[in-house]
């Protein structure tokens, strides 16, 4: 929501520090790109509202609960649709993350070389807050994560086997078991 709430207020405020040597072409410029600046920022704070309003969990919910049954198969199709809703909007956020701090940040950007000092160094801001969609991950984008590592930690191996060099040194290598602990 931020970065989208100050691109917008960026395009909303721009018109009243622009620079005074602007031309009027410039002047003209300006003024499109404060009003796509809002756009932009409008468009970004809908998007996140719908986004937001989305149930992938609930619907994912209903399709795995309709394949019952205790066969071995059903639960493979039952936890491969599992994953794959717990992927695919993780996935999607991932890219609308991508592009919103791009989208924001060249607003920010194009709209405050027009401006005046005061005008630049909330542009600057606005710049500055386009990413954090990229510093903070989305919920669903944590949620994947969070199963990615459990799922690491529970199929990881708790003994392996590997070629250890012998302590003294040298060339000789032995086979060993190794017991690997992960945290």
């Amino acid at each position: 929501y931020m970065s989208a709430l100050t691109t917008f207020a960026m395009g909303t405020t721009a018109e009243q520090s622009f620079r005074d040597d602007l031309t009027a072409v410039e002047r003209e410029d300006a003024r499109s790109g404060a009003l796509v600046s809002r756009t932009i920022g409008a468009a970004w704070l809908f998007g996140t509202m719908l986004i937001a309003s989305r149930k992938p969990y609930q619907k994912a919910w209903a399709k795995v609960r309709g394949f019952s049954g205790g066969g071995r198969s059903n639960e493979l199709l039952r936890e491969r649709l599992a994953e794959e809703s717990l992927e695919k909007p993780a996935h999607t956020m991932k890219v609308l993350s991508y592009v919103s701090t791009f989208t924001n940040l060249a607003a920010a950007g194009y709209v405050g070389s027009f401006l005046d000092d005061q005008g630049k160094v909330f542009a600057a801001i606005a710049g500055a807050m386009a990413f954090l969609p990229m510093i903070f991950d989305d919920w669903y984008v944590y949620n994947f994560n969070k199963h990615l590592e459990y799922k690491r930690n529970i199929f990881s191996p708790v003994v392996s086997m590997a070629a250890v060099s012998k302590p003294a040194g040298g060339a000789d290598y032995y086979p060993s078991l190794t017991w690997v602990v992960e945290y």
